[in-house]
């Protein structure tokens, strides 16, 4: 092990005890060097020096505080909540302690992968999917793949935030060779391509506009996070808000559509290019889909708090993917409702409690 390594393993063993490890992080890190840039990105480039260095320190001081990193400063408002109001959020940094300590240590690299999870789940996707990792090994089973199918996506083995995910049509073998190798060297992922029921292409019909579901098991129960829904933009084939998605709450006892935004801060009652109203918009069997995701829960008993992406077929709720991580972003910015109090009384502590090393299946 490093010095650099043992030190900073030294200094956060001593320091989380006591909330200064987001301090020594964000100095360790020079976080500070970041805020300029996300106040750009979300105030626009034309902003003044001064409401630079303002809006700066403000981001230094939420995240040394709170614990909120420099887009959640934005999308939730810093500047309209009170104190109390700001503690009601759960921010990243503290879901990221909650799920590692939640989880068995090793869930998280383990299902980082996505041809890991398929192996796991394989009975939910009602697709034909075909992960390659090594050409040597898979290469023939991707040849039967391709010729099986005229149209497929690829994903990367280990990618997030839908980043490199692209459909193909009608490429050759040795043309895609080339181009996998070399944008996908760890490895992909190819899928049959998802047909969206036309009630939820409606919304987007370039994208698949799956439903994230989060579940935190306890025993025999499994609780269900808040949920929501993500449709695409303009000609993108991916619903992630990191690439510019939609993101919109949903009642978990109706299925109904409460609020919609983007994580710039834009608030949605109607999709801006289809015109669709996304506000009120009915999940269809939406129990059913709770259902699917509960008994997802189950199928990976030392894996207690999941987000699963699903997508409405002609064959009803099918698996996407899961997130060994699950998140609370899209439905605190949708809402602007902070997430802690009902979280913390599901555990039955708070989250500074697992922050100290409790798991909640001890």
């Amino acid at each position: 092990m490093s010095l650099i390594k043992a030190i900073d393993r030294f200094v956060l063993s001593h320091t989380q005890q006591t909330g200064w490890d987001t301090f020594y992080l964000f100095v360790r890190g020079r976080k500070w060097r970041h805020a300029k840039r996300y106040a750009r990105r979300f105030l626009g480039e034309d902003i003044s020096r001064r409401q630079l260095l303002y809006h700066s320190v403000k981001m230094s001081y939420a995240y040394i505080r709170y614990g909120w990193w420099f887009d959640e400063y934005f999308m939730y408002h810093f500047n309209r909540l009170s104190h109390s109001g700001r503690k009601e959020f759960v921010p990243d940094i503290q879901k990221e302690y909650f799920c590692d300590k939640v989880n068995a240590r090793e869930i998280h690299e383990r299902f980082a992968n996505k041809g890991v999870t398929y192996r796991y789940f394989s009975e939910y996707y009602h697709r034909d999917v075909c992960p390659v990792e090594c050409w040597e090994r898979d290469e023939v089973v991707f040849s039967a793949f391709v010729a099986k199918h005229d149209a497929f996506i690829i994903k990367p083995i280990d990618g997030t935030l839908g980043r490199g995910v692209r459909i193909i049509r009608g490429e050759s073998l040795a043309e895609l060779k080339q181009l996998l190798d070399e944008e996908y060297p760890s490895g992909f992922l190819a899928e049959e391509l998802i047909k969206q029921h036309e009630q939820l292409s409606t919304l987007h019909p370039e994208s698949v506009n799956t439903i994230r579901i989060t579940t935190l098991r306890k025993g025999d129960e499994v609780y269900v996070a808040p949920p929501f829904i993500r449709m695409g933009r303009g000609k993108e084939v991916v619903d992630n808000a990191a690439q510019g998605g939609i993101f919109a709450a949903i009642d978990r006892e109706t299925g109904v559509v409460l609020q919609a935004a983007d994580e710039q801060g834009n608030v949605f009652i109607k999709h801006p290019e289809t015109g669709v109203a996304i506000v009120g918009f009915k999940i269809p069997e939406w129990e059913k889909a709770l259902e699917l995701a509960k008994a997802l829960s189950r199928v990976v008993q030392e894996w207690y708090f999941a987000g699963w992406d699903l997508a409405y077929t002609d064959k009803g709720w099918v698996m996407v993917e899961a997130n060994s991580r699950g998140q609370f972003v899209c439905f605190q910015t949708s809402t602007q409702i902070g997430f802690r109090q009902e979280l913390e009384k599901t555990l039955g502590k708070s989250l500074k409690a697992y922050c100290k090393h409790v798991k909640v299946h001890q």
